[in-house]
């Protein structure tokens, strides 16, 4: 006998529901630690200095649309990552690229996030600490 009787399908909407916002939940708060380190868009302007950029400009925007291909899927293409943050020559090509990326969207949550954000969102400690030894490799001092 079914002890929810004719309220089976309501107590099964329920609990589904429940179940998908506590991930949502969890995968909104893993989100937050990227908020931390990024900046707004005008901060990262006057940091960057432009006579130490690497590129022209349009190639920032290629390799910010790399990264978010990268990052977009359901599993990150860390290869594709690691070989964008080896092109970054000095912290201003890494300011530039994350202001170039500025915010874009997620597939699994409403919104938008800078490049640090979804750095968080989609990479463990130990993978961002490859991209930080990527950097620190190339003498840049800025760190995820």
């Amino acid at each position: 006998m079914n002890i929810f009787g004719k309220y089976y399908s309501w107590v099964s909407v329920t609990v589904v529901t429940t179940i998908i916002l506590v991930v949502a939940y969890y995968l909104g708060s893993r989100t937050g630690k990227g908020k931390a380190g990024s900046k707004d868009s005008e901060a990262l302007a006057k940091e960057i200095a432009n006579g130490s950029l690497t590129y022209e400009l349009s190639q920032y925007e290629t390799y910010a649309q790399r990264l978010y291909m990268a990052l977009y899927d359901l599993f990150a293409n860390k290869e594709e990552i690691n070989a964008v943050f080896t092109k970054m020559r000095t912290k201003s090509d890494v300011l530039q690229l994350i202001l170039t990326f500025s915010k874009r969207g997620t597939w699994i949550q409403l919104g938008e996030k800078t490049l640090p954000e979804w750095l968080y969102f989609k990479l463990d400690k130990e993978e961002i600490s490859v991209i930080n030894d990527i950097l620190q490799r190339n003498a840049i001092t800025y760190e995820f």
